[in-house]
C-alpha cells in the first residue's frame, strides 16, 4: 500500500506522482454535496448553476442547529436537526429518531461521508448548554431502505462529554480523510477526531489551547468554523465573557495552536455577545455576527486576518451592518457568497463579495426570498473544505473543445486532471475533445502547499448536429391571390436534417438569427409570410441538450403581383372644424397598393398617383404625395399606378378621399355616493353631459357601453343609466347630422364612490392608570369624533361610548359613522411573590394573586408570559415580575432577586474566582455570612455589599479544604447553611 504522505512532488515525474495519489485517493471534494440547505421553520434553498432558489418542501423545524448532505450531482440525500433524520423524500428514516443532539444547540450536527464509500455517512451531534450527552456520532447507510438510507446499529456512539455547542469538519491534508473538531465544556480542550476509510477514530487529537469554556452555560453558545483551506479555526462565545478565538490548524496532524483571543471587545451581557462566524472563500477574512437579545440589535463584523496578530486583527474591524435586523448564523455557499440568517425573517441576506475588505464586500439585506418560510437562528453546517475549490466546465457538445477550469482562492502549485475517458492533463486551464457522447466523471487533484484538494464534477457530452442549407421555399401566385401564402415549414425538415435522425435531433424555425441562437419565439409549423423574400432560420438541436445546435437559413418567396385595392379614405376633421382643406400624404396608401395581400415592397416596383384614369394609364401628371390638398366637405377621385421597373408591367386601382367635419369634446367624469345597499350601483343623468360634449355644435349625441358600439353607432344606452360596473367607462358618439360616416368619439367615466369602511375594534380596554389611544386601522380624508377631535386617533382615559365619523373625499364627499366601547380593567393589590433560592438545582419563584380572574405571569421583564404562576430551575440574578389580565393590561409588577453561591473558589490572584461571596447579595445589603473551618472555628464574616472572602485569616493564607457558612437574611427572617471548597 503506497503512503500518500511520503510522495515527493519535487523529485518525481508529475504524471507518475499524481497517478500514485489517484491510486490511494477515492474521495473528492465537490460542491454538489452542499447544494441543498434545510433550516429554520421549513425553510430551504437550492444552488443550481449559479442560481439560488427557495425550497418549501422541507420537514425541519429547528431554532438553531441543522445539517444537510447531497450527492456530487447536487441531489438531496438527507438532512437533520440533530434529533430527527429526514430522507430525500422528507420522510423520517426508519431508525432516524432520538439522536442525542438538540435543535437548540448552535451546531447540533454535521455530516461527514466515509472515505472510499458511496453509501456510508456519519452524523456527528452535539447537545446544548454543555449537557452530559456531549458529542456523539451515528452511522447512515444509504444502501438501506430502498436507497433512501437508514441509521445502522452504530447510533449515538459517545465521543466526548461534556461539550460546548460547537462542531466543525474539514478535509485532511492527504485529500482523503476528514477531521471533525469539537470543544470541551468546563475546559480549554479541543478534541479533533479523524474519519478514515476504516470509520471514526474515537481517540481524538487533543489540543489544550485558548480560553476556558465553562461556568456560565450560555457561554457554550456560538459557532465554530474551519477556514475553507483548513489552515485556521475560529469560534464565537456568546453571553457573559463573550469573545472570538482564532487558531492555526494543522490539517496533517489535527493539532490546534497559536491562539488569538479577542475578549473584552464585544458586548458581553447575559443576553448578548458573538454568535455566528465564517471565513471568506480565500480564508483571509473573518466575519462575526453579534446579537443583543435584550435590545434586539445586531452587528456584523469583518476582520482582516492577513496580519496574524491580535492588535492588527482588532484594528482591521469593519462594521458591515449595525441595526435592528438581527443577524445570527452566517454560512459560506459554494457560489463564493456568504449567506446571513436574519431570525424570523422570510429572507436571507447575502455578502456578495466576501473576499473584499470593507463595505465593498457588498452586504445586501433581504436578498434571497424563502417563499413565506422563515429562518430562525441557524443555518446548516457543512464540511468547510467543500468550499475551497469549484470545477467549471464549458462547451459540452461533441466535436467541440470542452474547457475546464478551477475556481479557487488557494494557489495551485500542481494540478492533475482526469477527464473520465482515460485522458489526463497537468495544465491549469486544459481543453479536451471527447471522442464519444456519454457521461464522464471529471476529477481534478490540486496540490497547494502541504495540502491536497480534490474536486469532482459530472459532465455529459452530447452529439452536435449539422443544419444543412435548404433551398428557397417558392410559391407562385396568380392575380386572384393576395400576396400572402401559407408555408408548411415542416416540409423543409428532410432537407435541413439531410439524413440525420429526427429522433435524436429537433428542427425549429425562427424569424431571426438572434432568436434562433437563443432559442426563443419559435414559429409554428405552418405560417403565413410577413413579406416577400422573408428569410427563415432553421435550428437543429440535440433533443437531450438544446445548447448543442447548428443554424442554416432559406427564403420564403412569392412571385407575380397586382396592385392591391385601396379603400376610400374618409376623413373627419375633429381638431379644427373651420379647416378648408386637409393635406393628405398619398404615400400612406403605398402599403395597400404594394401588399394588399398580394405583394411586398421591392426594388423592381414603384407607385405614382394621378387625378384621372387616363393619366394613370399613360403615366402622366404625377402628383407629389406630400403636397396634395383635399378640400373640406368634398370628394376627390385618386388613381394609383403600380409598375415593375424592369418589365414596365403595371396595374392600376382607384379610391376616393372624402373630407367631413365633426368633433366630440370630452366632458368631466360623473360621481355619486353609494346608497345604503352598498352595491356600487346608481342612476346617472347622462343628458346633463350633452352641453359639454357638443360645445355649441349641431350634431347627434349617443352614449354606448363599448368603443366598438360607439364607433358603429350600435346599442345606444338610456340617458338615465344605471352603471353595470364600478367604475365604468362610457363611450360617446357625436355624429354629423348630414353624414353618418363622419363622427367623433370621446369617453368619460361614471363612478359610485363607496361609503368608507371603518376598520376599528368595537371594544377597547383601558388599563389602570394609563391613557388609551383609540385609532383606526383604515385611512380616510377627514375624521370627526364625538369628543370634537378631528384626527385619526384620540387618547382617552375615561370608559364609555365614543362615536367616530369618517369621510372620503377623493371625488365627492362620502361618510360612515360607528360607535365603539371603552371598558376599564381593574388593578389588583393582593399579590405575594414567594422566592425559593440558594438551591443549586431548584431555585424558583411563585406569584400568588388573591383576586379572582384570568391572569398571565412573566419574570423576564414582560418579554414572555405564561398562565402557570410558578417558575423553576432559575439561575441567580434579578427578575422583574409582571402580572397582566386577560385584556393584556399589566396590573402588577415587582423587582425580585434570586441568590446563589459558588461551590468553590481559587484565590490565587489570577483574576478568576479570587473571592467567595453570595451572588447578587448586594441586592440585600443586610445579609451577613459567617464562614467556619471544618472544626467549626469562625474565620470570616462578610456582608452583602462586600466583594467576598479572599481565603485569608488574620492575613494568613488558609489551606485547601472545605469550609462551612451560615447565611442570615433579616429581610426574609431566614437562615441558610452550606459549604464550599477552597482550591489553589
Amino acid at each position: 500500500m503506497i503512503n500518500q504522505n511520503q510522495i515527493d512532488f519535487k523529485s518525481c515525474n508529475k504524471v507518475i506522482c499524481f497517478l500514485l495519489i489517484l491510486l490511494t485517493t477515492t474521495l473528492f471534494y465537490g460542491q454538489g454535496e452542499a447544494s441543498n440547505w434545510y433550516f429554520g421553520r421549513n425553510a430551504g434553498i437550492n444552488f443550481n448553476n449559479g442560481d439560488v432558489k427557495s425550497l418549501t418542501d422541507g420537514a425541519i423545524q429547528t431554532n438553531e442547529g441543522c445539517a444537510s448532505i447531497s450527492n456530487k450531482k447536487g441531489e438531496l440525500l438527507f438532512y437533520t436537526d440533530g434529533i430527527i433524520v429526514w430522507d430525500r423524500n422528507h420522510n423520517v428514516m426508519p431508525n432516524g429518531s432520538d439522536l442525542l443532539g438538540n435543535k437548540s444547540s448552535t451546531q447540533s450536527a454535521v455530516i461527514v461521508p466515509k472515505p472510499n464509500s458511496d453509501a456510508i455517512y456519519y452524523i456527528f451531534t452535539v447537545i446544548q448548554l454543555g449537557g452530559i450527552e456531549g458529542v456523539r456520532y451515528s452511522e447512515v447507510d444509504m444502501a438501506l431502505n430502498n436507497g433512501n438510507g437508514d441509521i445502522t446499529s452504530n447510533k449515538n456512539v459517545l465521543l466526548i462529554t461534556p461539550s460546548a455547542e460547537k462542531i466543525s469538519a474539514i478535509g485532511h491534508a492527504n485529500g482523503k480523510d476528514y477531521w471533525v473538531a469539537s470543544h470541551g465544556w468546563n475546559s480549554n480542550e479541543f478534541s479533533v477526531f479523524k474519519v478514515t476509510e476504516n470509520g471514526v477514530e474515537t481517540t481524538p487529537v487533543i489540543s489544550s489551547v485558548g480560553s476556558y469554556h465553562g461556568n456560565v452555560t450560555l457561554n457554550s453558545i456560538g459557532y465554530m468554523k474551519f477556514s475553507p483551506n483548513g489552515s485556521r479555526l475560529a469560534l464565537a462565545k456568546w453571553s457573559t465573557n463573550s469573545a472570538v478565538e482564532i487558531f492555526d490548524f494543522d490539517s496533517s496532524t489535527g493539532i490546534i495552536s497559536n491562539p488569538i483571543i479577542i475578549d473584552n471587545y464585544f458586548d458581553n451581557d447575559y443576553r448578548d455577545g458573538t454568535y455566528g462566524i465564517e471565513f471568506s472563500p480565500n480564508s483571509n477574512v473573518l466575519y462575526v455576527s453579534e446579537i443583543d437579545l435584550t435590545n434586539y440589535v445586531s452587528e456584523l463584523h469583518q476582520f482582516n486576518l492577513t496580519t496574524y496578530s491580535k492588535t492588527a486583527i482588532i484594528n482591521s474591524d469593519r462594521i458591515i451592518y449595525s441595526g435592528r435586523n438581527l443577524i445570527a448564523a452566517i454560512q459560506l455557499g459554494f457560489d463564493g457568497k456568504i449567506y446571513v440568517c436574519n431570525p424570523f425573517s422570510s429572507y436571507l441576506s447575502v455578502i456578495q463579495n466576501p473576499n473584499t475588505i470593507g463595505v465593498n464586500c457588498n452586504y445586501v439585506e433581504r436578498e434571497i426570498s424563502l417563499s413565506g418560510k422563515s429562518g430562525v437562528f441557524g443555518l446548516p453546517s457543512f464540511i468547510q473544505s467543500l468550499f475551497v475549490a469549484e470545477c467549471k466546465i464549458e462547451n459540452i457538445c461533441l466535436g467541440g473543445s470542452t474547457q475546464f477550469s478551477i475556481k479557487t482562492d488557494e494557489p495551485i502549485d500542481e494540478i492533475f486532471w482526469d477527464f473520465g475517458d482515460a485522458i489526463t492533463s497537468n495544465e491549469v486551464l486544459p481543453t479536451h475533445n471527447y471522442l464519444a457522447i456519454g457521461n464522464y466523471t471529471v476529477t481534478a487533484q490540486i496540490k497547494s502547499g502541504n495540502s491536497i484538494f480534490n474536486v469532482t464534477k459530472e459532465v455529459v457530452i452530447y452529439e452536435l448536429p449539422t443544419a444543412y442549407k435548404a433551398t428557397d421555399y417558392i410559391i407562385c401566385e396568380d392575380s386572384e391571390k393576395d400576396g400572402f401564402e401559407s408555408f408548411d415549414l415542416r416540409s423543409k425538415d428532410i432537407e435541413v436534417l439531410n439524413g440525420q435522425s429526427d429522433i435524436d435531433f429537433q428542427v425549429s424555425y425562427f424569424e431571426s438569427y438572434e432568436d434562433a441562437e437563443v432559442n426563443k419565439n419559435e414559429l409554428n409549423s405552418v405560417i403565413i409570410n410577413k413579406e416577400n423574400y422573408q428569410e427563415i432560420y432553421a435550428r437543429v438541436s440535440n433533443r437531450l441538450n438544446s445548447e448543442c445546435y447548428d443554424i442554416s437559413s432559406f427564403r420564403l418567396i412569392i412571385e407575380t403581383a397586382i396592385a392591391g385595392e385601396v379603400e376610400n379614405l374618409i376623413i373627419c376633421i375633429t381638431d379644427n372644424p373651420s379647416k378648408e382643406s386637409v393635406a393628405v400624404d398619398l404615400s400612406q396608401f403605398n402599403e395597400d397598393i404594394y401588399s394588399s395581400n398580394t405583394v411586398t415592397p421591392h426594388a423592381d416596383y414603384f407607385i405614382t398617383y394621378h387625378l384621372t384614369q387616363l393619366d394613370a394609364d399613360e403615366a402622366k401628371e404625377v402628383l407629389i404625395p406630400e403636397n396634395f390638398e383635399a378640400k373640406s366637405n368634398s370628394s376627390t377621385n385618386i388613381f394609383a399606378r403600380l409598375e415593375n421597373d424592369e418589365t414596365g408591367c403595371f396595374t392600376t386601382t382607384n379610391f376616393e378621399i372624402i373630407i367631413n367635419e365633426v368633433i366630440a369634446y370630452k366632458p368631466i367624469d360623473m360621481y355619486l355616493c353609494d346608497d345604503t345597499l352598498a352595491d356600487g350601483k346608481a342612476f346617472f343623468d347622462l343628458e346633463s353631459q350633452a352641453s359639454q360634449i357638443l360645445n355649441g355644435q349641431d350634431a347627434k349625441v349617443t352614449y354606448h357601453i363599448t368603443q366598438v358600439d360607439a364607433d358603429t353607432g350600435s346599442n345606444p344606452i338610456s340617458e338615465n343609466f344605471k352603471n353595470e360596473f364600478n367604475p365604468q367607462q362610457l363611450f360617446v358618439r357625436v355624429e354629423n347630422l348630414n353624414d353618418a360616416l363622419c363622427f367623433d368619439t370621446t369617453t368619460f367615466n361614471i363612478q359610485v364612490d363607496a361609503l368608507p369602511v371603518i376598520d376599528i375594534l368595537d371594544t377597547w380596554y383601558l388599563c389602570p392608570g394609563e391613557d388609551l389611544e383609540l385609532y383606526l386601522n383604515s385611512i380616510h380624508d377627514k375624521y370627526s369624533w364625538s369628543t370634537g377631535e378631528t384626527s385619526s386617533e384620540i387618547v382617552v382615559n375615561v370608559p364609555g361610548a365614543y362615536d367616530i365619523t369618517v369621510y372620503n373625499t377623493d371625488n365627492i364627499s362620502c361618510s360612515t359613522s360607528k360607535t365603539i366601547k371603552v371598558i376599564e380593567s381593574n388593578s389588583i393589590e393582593n399579590v405575594e411573590v414567594n422566592i425559593n433560592d440558594l438551591n443549586s438545582r431548584s431555585n424558583s419563584i411563585t406569584v400568588q394573586v388573591e383576586e379572582n380572574g384570568n391572569y398571565e405571569y412573566s419574570i423576564d421583564a414582560g418579554y414572555t408570559y405564561q398562565y402557570n404562576n410558578h417558575f423553576e430551575n432559575l439561575i441567580s440574578g434579578d427578575y422583574m415580575v409582571f402580572v397582566r389580565d386577560e385584556n393584556g393590561c399589566v396590573v402588577y409588577s415587582e423587582e425580585v432577586y434570586v441568590l446563589s453561591y459558588p461551590k468553590f473558589f481559587t484565590p490565587n490572584n489570577d483574576g478568576y474566582n479570587d473571592f467567595w461571596k453570595i451572588e447578587f447579595s448586594e441586592k440585600e445589603p443586610d445579609i451577613k455570612v459567617d464562614i467556619f473551618d471544618r472544626y467549626g472555628k469562625k474565620i470570616a464574616q462578610i456582608e452583602g455589599i462586600s466583594k467576598g472572602w479572599d481565603g485569608l485569616f488574620n492575613g494568613q493564607v488558609l489551606a485547601v479544604s472545605d469550609y462551612w457558612f451560615v447565611i442570615n437574611r433579616p429581610s426574609r427572617n431566614k437562615q441558610y447553611r452550606g459549604h464550599f471548597t477552597l482550591k489553589r
